[in-house]
């Protein structure tokens, strides 16, 4: 951890707040409410053309320093274990790497080699990478893939 857990948690409940106070608007983005509670964000995502909702968790024990990491879980948070997508920025993993996000506004995304240009610093105040802007992106694209 390398930021005061303190202000991690007051920059987290203020950013997750929107969606625990009308978590309604988010569902008509395809996004489900399941658990807000520093430093996790766990939201289920809309997958329409496969009829399937994924679970997808941020975890953001730095927030807003470093960028949360996304994984796709159960509701419980465990591991998941069903499909994933694995096109427009979803990678399906391999066999030495779980399915991960590649998404601006994610820590898998930010430490890539392929992005280290690509830097969270400058753009972290940019509401579309931010934790809700981060998951709305995300479940924009997941309703438009295959």
């Amino acid at each position: 951890m390398i930021v005061d857990p303190r202000v991690a948690r007051r920059k987290f409940d203020r950013d997750a707040q929107p969606i625990l106070e009308d978590p309604g608007a988010f569902g008509a983005l395809g996004m489900r409410l399941i658990a807000a509670a520093y430093p996790n964000l766990r939201v289920a995502l809309a997958w329409p053309q496969r009829q399937l909702e994924i679970p997808l968790e941020l975890r953001a024990e730095d927030w807003d320093y470093r960028p949360p990491s996304a994984s796709w879980v159960q509701e419980d948070g465990s591991s998941w274990d069903g499909p994933v997508p694995s096109t427009n920025g979803f990678q399906a993993g391999d066999a030495t790497h779980e399915p991960w996000l590649c998404f601006p506004g994610c820590l898998e995304f930010h430490e890539w080699a392929g992005h280290h240009t690509d830097l969270w610093w400058p753009k972290r105040h940019q509401e579309a990478l931010r934790l809700l802007g981060f998951l709305q992106n995300a479940a924009a694209v997941l309703r438009r893939t295959p």
